[in-house]
């Protein structure tokens, strides 16, 4: 017999995705939320605006990325490739204690 074991302890975590001193909105960003050193695949979340505050989260070590930046040109989005990339090498990764 196998034991399942939920977690009970859950908190919130607001996350920032803004540009330089004026902390200029970036566009579209796609915000992927990990528990260190877990299997778990994890959350994925769309952001739109500069802030959000993602709600019921897992209280552990967790492992924030984001995985893509879309600017929104009227009715299109298109990759602002040059940002992007600036943080991808290497990866843009932060890690928060969210157990106390």
């Amino acid at each position: 017999l196998g034991n399942d074991f939920k977690d009970v302890s859950k908190t919130n975590l607001k996350v920032e995705v803004v540009g330089g001193e004026c902390e200029k909105q970036l566009g579209e960003s796609t915000v992927l939320i990990r528990i260190v050193g877990c299997e778990w695949g994890g959350n994925e979340f769309i952001q739109s605006g500069k802030y959000n505050t993602y709600q019921n989260l897992p209280a552990h070590f967790l492992r924030v990325e984001i995985t893509d930046i879309q600017e929104i040109i009227g009715s299109k989005k298109e990759r602002i490739t040059k940002i992007f990339n600036a943080f991808q090498v290497p990866p843009l990764i932060r890690e928060i204690d969210l157990l106390g």
